[in-house]
């Protein structure tokens, strides 16, 4: 029991320490402003990221089904076509 007391001291004192130098850091205003900066580069780096893969797939997503649709289309015109007597195989 006692060691697991341990654990939650040594656990609450690394969080308190790690708070502590954030504290400390995020006090200096131009290592704050630096740090804003860089998460908002890394944001908008991600959305376009997000837009741009958004765009890709439409596209892919357009092409294949105009091909399935050209597909399905000609499947149709050669079924309708066929001579029933016909062997389809050939």
């Amino acid at each position: 029991m006692a060691n697991r007391n341990g654990g939650k001291f040594t656990l609450g004192l690394i969080i308190g320490a790690a708070a502590g130098a954030a504290i400390a850091y995020f006090m200096d205003q131009e290592k704050r402003e630096h740090f804003v900066e860089g998460v908002s580069y890394t944001a908008e780096k991600m959305k376009d990221g997000i837009v741009e893969g958004y765009y890709d797939a439409k596209e892919r997503y357009i092409k294949y089904k105009n091909k399935l649709t050209r597909s399905t289309e000609d499947l149709i015109s050669k079924i309708e076509d066929a001579d029933p007597d016909e062997d389809i195989d050939a």
